[in-house]
């Protein structure tokens, strides 16, 4: 299966969409480029709030860092993301509970 959000070891812009046709094809949303960034962190660097919910209600790594040591909620809070950035947080805070599902259905 081409992953749709690699391209010249580059990610591409997720886009909900295809984002979503992706998951339901069963590609994996967790892989990282050469910089360490997956999906998750590209949709919040992106403000892409909707994107950034289908990726965690489907198992998306909320913890993941690049390789320069940045989160998701990190890109989104930085671009001031608003309404990306609490999504991640509330995520982050639901995640550390145990038998908590993130973020219900989309």
């Amino acid at each position: 299966m081409k992953n749709i959000f690699i391209s010249n070891d580059v990610f591409c812009q997720p886009i909900f969409k295809e984002t979503k046709q992706y998951i339901e094809n069963g590609g994996d949303i967790n892989v990282q480029n050469k910089h360490g960034n997956t999906a998750l962190i590209h949709a919040s660097i992106r403000g892409r709030t909707e994107t950034a919910r289908l990726l965690l209600a489907h198992g998306a790594n909320i913890k993941t860092k690049n390789k320069d040591g940045n989160t998701a909620l990190m890109h989104a809070s930085a671009r001031k993301h608003i309404e990306t950035a609490y999504l991640l947080k509330k995520a982050t805070k639901n995640s550390k509970r145990p038998g908590n599902q993130l973020l219900g259905k989309t």
